[in-house]
């Protein structure tokens, strides 16, 4: 079995600007975890990496998957992380939050604050 969760937001930016958030957040990680294996799409509209846990090694990767839907002025961001076969649940919320988080990198880059 595998759990997979999905989230999107809008950012009211080029996805020039998007991508380069993108880029950042995952070459930043998190506190608690590292995004591995960063693949960028030729045509830069998609990522892919493992979320692969630092505090808990015994913690299950994760493999994230990021879509980029440009329209005008405004881009569409899709965040979708898909769990190992052996996990059969998330009672804690895990996977949800590996996509806030992503989502809560990207943001503040976007408006250029960090």
């Amino acid at each position: 079995m595998t759990i997979k969760r999905e989230q999107s937001e809008t950012f009211h930016a080029s996805s020039e600007k998007v991508v380069e958030a993108i880029r950042s957040a995952l070459a930043n990680g998190e506190a608690s975890y590292h995004y591995h294996d960063a693949v960028e799409a030729k045509d830069h509209l998609g990522f892919s990496a493992v979320v692969r846990p630092s505090w808990w090694p015994l913690l299950a990767s994760t493999k994230m998957a990021i879509r980029l839907d440009p329209n005008n002025s405004q881009t569409r961001v899709t965040v979708e992380t898909r769990s190992q076969w052996l996990v059969v649940g998330d009672i804690f919320n895990v996977y949800n939050g590996y996509i806030r988080d992503v989502l809560g990198a990207i943001r503040p880059r976007v408006k250029g604050h960090a």
